[in-house]
């Protein structure tokens, strides 16, 4: 199957419960975020005492957000003048199955800051 007609409430509500999930978990993210750089920072501070800096990196990548994603296809769909509404498969996954081709990298990238907000 290459598309599918949907009703357009069906999906409005899938992908606005999506949204907030996605909403949930960057904040959470962002919590885990600054008590990583929290303790970076105070790593930096001994080091700095001890006079123990030779060679020192940090990496530490701000989580990502792809809110404006979800709103892109809300506002779309919001727009939309019928009831019902075809959708391919790519637009099924993203906005009903809520399967974005940066979904797997970006809970990849995010699931340290998560562990992170729990143990603060």
């Amino acid at each position: 199957m290459k598309s599918v007609t949907v009703k357009k409430i069906e999906l409005l509500t899938l992908l606005k419960e999506n949204k907030e999930k996605h909403v949930e978990q960057v904040a959470k993210a962002e919590v885990g975020y600054w008590v990583e750089v929290a303790e970076a920072k105070d790593k930096l501070t001994r080091l700095v005492a001890k006079l123990e800096v030779q060679h020192l990196t940090i990496h530490i990548t701000k989580p990502e957000s792809h809110i404006a994603d979800y709103e892109t296809a809300i506002k779309m769909l919001e727009m939309h003048q019928g009831d019902t509404i075809e959708i391919d498969k790519e637009e099924f996954e993203n906005f009903a199955l809520d399967k974005w081709d940066w979904k797997e990298r970006w809970s990849m990238s995010n699931s340290k800051y998560w562990s992170n907000a729990d143990g603060k």
